[in-house]
């Protein structure tokens, strides 16, 4: 039984490493229209600071191909599978994949391509997708004929009216995230951020969704979120076991979360408050106790932020409906080593800084609209 209960467990680690692969080169190719192919970044682990081959070539950050990754939330059937197929709906119909002319615009771009191989990939590659697209708007009864028409800077209010006509179940809508990128503050880059999202769900439901131990049930981007204690003597920590339900107010508490977002993983100790702040409203107060990993290709650090806090709350905003704020500010650590020849572009001591605005408001717009609809 117990090798049972480790392969199951095995099994779905893999499986929402798919589902983060996925969500990262969704995003990305949302972003980056022409190319539906490589990012740039793929090209940082295939070189070294000497500019030789990366002896790693399982570790890249490079997006999987668009068709593949719809193919994957297509396809999910875990308890969060519908919510993958909205969040990624909304994030292509935004990027124009879901908009007749847009793709029409796209094949005309893709046809002035001098070799014919290449022309006639790129053109099956966007008839692909759109195709995908279409399933993707059908599996929710979105209408397609209708998301078709429909400008892509209007899509995501279409795709919110349509979900919340069709179901009485808990819906998400309205959901932004903005970053603010300050590169000297005071001395190295910090970003900040706040993401927001209307939730179609009583606010009492919100506060074991919102409650840090739940962070790792409710978001794909957590791969650990333990209540725990320290010991100073060892320098340690310690899981507390026995541990209210979610949704109970604990303060002076710690979290020992870990992240993981693509190739990119994050472990930090926090100081937590979690309490009911108000008749209808719950917060969360967090701050950084101590950092203890990152890990990503040619990095493997016990440290990866010297700032990270933020705070939750979860406010009823109309009977039946919850407003969710999320507000973080973090500062990653100087990553510069040695005096090697620089391979990003950039100065390589702050790539985590310069990709901080998007990656981790794909961290947050996870929590924001996966989240929401969690049953811890």
């Amino acid at each position: 039984m117990e090798m049972l209960a480790a392969d199951k467990i095995d099994s779905l680690e893999v499986e929402q490493d798919l589902f983060r692969q996925a969500t990262w080169s969704i995003y990305y190719h949302a972003m980056y229209l022409p190319g539906l192919g490589n990012s740039a970044l793929s090209q940082i682990d295939d070189r070294l600071g000497n500019g030789e081959r990366s002896p790693r070539p399982e570790d890249t950050h490079a997006p999987q191909d668009l068709r593949t990754s719809i193919k994957v939330v297509q396809q999910a059937s875990d308890s969060h599978g519908d919510r993958r197929r909205q969040r990624a709906l909304r994030k292509l119909a935004a990027a124009g994949f879901a908009n007749t002319q847009r793709r029409k615009d796209l094949i005309q771009a893709a046809r002035q391509t001098p070799n014919v191989g290449m022309r006639n990939e790129a053109v099956g590659k966007i008839e692909e997708v759109g195709r995908a697209v279409d399933l993707l708007a059908r599996s929710l009864d979105v209408d397609v004929a209708e998301l078709n028409a429909t400008p892509p800077g209007d899509a995501v209010n279409a795709i919110d009216e349509a979900l919340l006509s069709l179901s009485t179940a808990c819906v998400t809508m309205n959901a932004t995230c903005e970053s603010c990128y300050v590169p000297f503050d005071p001395v190295r880059p910090t970003t900040s951020m706040t993401a927001r999202v209307l939730v179609k769900r009583p606010v009492a439901e919100l506060a074991a969704v919102i409650d840090p131990r739940s962070w790792a049930t409710c978001s794909d981007a957590f791969t650990l979120s333990n209540a725990v204690t320290y010991n100073p003597s060892q320098h340690t920590y310690d899981p507390v076991l026995a541990t209210p339900n979610p949704g109970t107010p604990w303060t002076d508490g710690m979290l020992d979360e870990e992240v993981k977002l693509g190739k990119v993983e994050f472990r930090n100790v926090l100081n937590i408050e979690f309490d009911q702040t108000a008749p209808d409203e719950w917060t969360v107060d967090y701050s950084l106790f101590e950092s203890r990993k990152l890990k990503m290709p040619l990095v493997d650090l016990n440290e990866c932020v010297n700032v990270n806090e933020g705070v939750v709350i979860a406010r009823k905003l109309l009977p039946g409906w919850t407003e969710l704020i999320v507000e973080k500010r973090v500062r990653f650590v100087d990553l510069t080593i040695g005096t090697k020849p620089n391979p990003f572009g950039v100065d390589p001591g702050e790539i985590l800084n310069f990709w901080a605005p998007v990656l981790l408001c794909l961290w947050l717009e996870d929590y924001t609209q996966l989240g929401p609809c969690c049953t811890p």
